[in-house]
C-alpha cells in the first residue's frame, strides 16, 4: 500500500496536479499556455551558446541583452516590434527575464549542459504579423553574437 509501486498504480496518485516549480519556468510556462502566442522551438547557434555560458559562469546577463537588443534594432521590417527576451535553464535559477505584455516576438534561451539540448524558442503574438512562419524563419537559429 505505502510502496511506490501501489502509488504508481493508484489513479488517485498518478493524477493529482503537479505543482508548477517558482523558478525560471514561470515566465516560460505561462508563454508556453497563453493562447495569444504561437510559438517553435529549435537549436541554439553555437556562438549564441558560447556566449550564454558565459552568462552563466558569472558574466552580466544584461550585456549579452543589449546586445540581442542592437542585433534586433538592424533586423529589416522587425527591429521596430517590441521583443521580450528569457535567459533561463529547464530546472533552475531564471538569468535574466525582460518581458512585457507589449512584447510582439519573445526570445527565449533555454541553456542546458548538453550542448545538443540548448534551446531557443520564439514566441510570437498571434496578431502581430501577417506571416508568423516569415518571422520564424528569420530567427530561427539567430545568430545575434557577431558584429
Amino acid at each position: 500500500q505505502g510502496t511506490f509501486a501501489a502509488k504508481f498504480r493508484d489513479p488517485i496518485q498518478r493524477n493529482k496536479p503537479r505543482q508548477v516549480p517558482t523558478t525560471a519556468k514561470m515566465a516560460f510556462a505561462a508563454l508556453l499556455q497563453n493562447e495569444q502566442y504561437t510559438h517553435r522551438a529549435c537549436g541554439m547557434h553555437a556562438n549564441v551558446r558560447e556566449v550564454l555560458r558565459s552568462v552563466q559562469k558569472g558574466d552580466d546577463p544584461v550585456v549579452a541583452a543589449e546586445r540581442i537588443r542592437e542585433k534586433w534594432r538592424e533586423l529589416p521590417e522587425l527591429g521596430d516590434i517590441p521583443m521580450g527576451m528569457i535567459f533561463g535553464t529547464p530546472i533552475g535559477k531564471e538569468l535574466l527575464d525582460l518581458t512585457s505584455a507589449e512584447d510582439a516576438v519573445v526570445l527565449c534561451f533555454i541553456m542546458d549542459p548538453m550542448d545538443i539540448d540548448c534551446k531557443q524558442m520564439t514566441f510570437i503574438k498571434s496578431d502581430s504579423f501577417a506571416s508568423a512562419t516569415a518571422v520564424f524563419e528569420k530567427l530561427y537559429k539567430w545568430d545575434w553574437s557577431v558584429s
